[in-house]
Formats: structure tokens, sequence, C-alpha cells
């Protein structure tokens, strides 16, 4: 029998510890897996691509891909479908989402429109009072209904004062111009095009309105504990670029013109109207105790609206949606 030497077993045990104490680390806090994410050429998205061109997605240890779409039909059919892992967009549609698929979480509010939607009136309509009996369009069950109820409550008014007026996006100019409606409520583009025609303005935007029209990041509950530091990165990538594009605006444009392939006065000029939320806004939004300006508050909101306009609604609590934990653990 072979006897070895006690010396030379100790030194085995120390190499072998030496050696798998910097793997201690990876076993703790395994590599992040990859996620998709599928960002649109709405301004407001752009924030995602950013983050891929400023390499904030490297720093921060996260694989992120960003595969092109077409529109924004795309992101809701991928999400779906299980092709991306987040869905990026309004509240109204993660609910309409969820309504039918309860796999779901909201855990970030990536930006708010600040006057990227807005009500185009005739001149003649000076104040929120003079809309008192005038016809008024918006796009039955989308943000910009939502809007307009929240124009009306704060002039007092209901739509029982007022004729509504279905009206889609695509169809507002020829809604003005025809005279079919007094106002519309809609958003950018056709906002802007809107307000050229002749003997228009703009009465109100979503900017008198904070925290009403918020993008959110909503995933899966399923593959959320799978892929938690992931999430938590993203969130933390999100804010380093809000802070970097805000001390760095120049270069930020200058990187998304080129990928756009589109000046980059014109992006900066369609972005106007979204304020890009910090993660300290966050913070806020999914607070503990609530209140009326938090995202639970908005969750509630934005269905009792959903529900009143669409009765065949399912009825589900729409704070099973909510999921603060992801912007807890996150930091600056």
């Amino acid at each position: 029998m072979v006897r070895i030497p006690r010396v030379l077993i100790t030194g085995l045990i120390v190499g072998v510890s030496l050696a798998v104490v910097p793997l201690v680390p990876r076993l703790v806090h395994p590599a992040p897996r990859s996620l998709t994410l599928l960002p649109t050429d709405w301004p407001g998205d752009q924030g995602f691509i950013a983050i891929q061109e400023l390499g904030l997605d490297k720093s921060h240890g996260l694989d992120l891909n960003l595969p092109a779409i077409k529109t924004s039909d795309d992101i809701v059919q991928a999400f779906r479908n299980g092709t991306t892992d987040v869905l990026n967009f309004t509240l109204d549609v993660a609910i309409n989402l969820a309504a039918t698929d309860p796999d779901m979480a909201v855990i970030y509010a990536y930006n708010e429109s600040s006057g990227a939607d807005g009500m185009v009136a005739r001149k003649e309509i000076r104040t929120l009072a003079d809309l008192r009996g005038k016809r008024i369009g918006a796009e039955t069950g989308a943000t910009s209904h939502y809007l307009l109820l929240a124009i009306l409550k704060k002039a007092g008014l209901t739509l029982d004062d007022i004729t509504y007026i279905d009206v889609q996006a695509d169809e507002v100019n020829q809604a003005l111009e025809t005279g079919q409606v007094d106002a519309v409520v809609t958003w950018e583009p056709n906002l802007s095009t809107a307000v050229a025609l002749p003997n228009m303005h703009i009465l109100t935007t979503s900017r008198d309105f904070p925290n009403l029209i918020l993008n959110v990041l909503v995933v899966r509950k399923s593959k959320l504990q799978a892929n938690r530091d992931s999430y938590i990165q993203l969130v933390e990538a999100w804010d380093q670029m809000r802070a970097t594009c805000e001390t760095e605006a120049d270069r930020c444009w200058q990187l998304l013109s080129a990928i756009n392939n589109r000046p980059s006065e014109a992006l900066k000029a369609e972005a106007d109207g979204i304020r890009f939320l910090r993660l300290e806004d966050n913070h806020r939004l999914f607070a503990p105790q609530g209140g009326p300006n938090t995202v639970a508050a908005q969750l509630q909101a934005t269905y009792d609206f959903l529900k009143s306009t669409n009765p065949n609604l399912s009825d589900f609590d729409p704070q099973s949606l909510y999921e603060p934990s992801i912007v807890e653990a996150a930091r600056p």
C-alpha cells in the first residue's frame, strides 16, 4: 500500500480549495441569460437601442438581443408566442393581454407621454370649459379616449356634456377638415399634422396629466424568477442610458441618427413630448403604500376604463400585474 505524505495531502486540499473559491460567486450568482426585446422606431423605444450603442448592456453584464420589427402589432404577437421576453407597451395593451393570459407582470415604467398625446381644437375653443356641447373625437378604447376622459374631468365635464365621435388615428385630419369634429384627441405624429391644419391649435396635452399614459415593461411571471438578474440589469442599464443621454445628448442622438438613417434633429423633435423615466421615478411609482399616482393606481384606473368601453373584457384583478420587486432590487 502506497502512503501519501501528510504534507502532500494538505497541499492538494489547499490547492483544490483555492481553485474552487473563484467559482463560488458564479455558482451563487449565475451569468444572466439573454433577453430579447423588440423596440419600435417610436422615439420612446429608442432608449433600448441607445443602451446597446453606448455599450451599457455589456458593462451591466446584460446579453440584450434587439431584433428589428415592422409594426407594434409584431411586439404583441412575439410576446404571445414567446419569441420575445419583454413586452414594451402601454398599460392598456398589457391589461388586455393579461385578461386572457395571467402569466404576466409589470416590472418598470420606462417613459411617459409628456406632450406626445393631446387635443387639437378649433381656435374658437379657447378653454377646456368651451368643450361643452362640442363634437369631440378620439379612438374608442385607445389611450386617446383615456386622455379625453381625463381632460373632461379636469374641465368638470363628462361624456354626456359633449357629442363623442369615434375617430381612428388615421382619420384625424379628415375628421377635422370635413367638420365632423370640433376637436380631437390623438398622438404623435398625428398631433403635429393635425395642428398644422388651418384654424387649429393644441388646447392641452398629456404634459398636463403626468403619469396618465405610461409605457411599461411587461414580462412573464414564469420566466421572471429564472432570469431575475437580467431584468434587474436591464432596468439599471436603462437608468444609466437615461442619465448619459441627459448629459451627452448630442452623442446619443448622433448614434441613433446613424442607426435610423434619419437626421438627429428630427428624432429629437419627435421625442420632445416623451419623458424618459428615472429609476427614482419608479421607486415612487412602485411605492408599497400605493397612492393616486402609482402604477398600482393606474393599473386599476386603466382597467376600469377598458371595462367601461368593452364589457366583454374578462374580470380579473389588475393588481395581479403589479410586480415591484425588480424596481426595489435595482440600484442607480
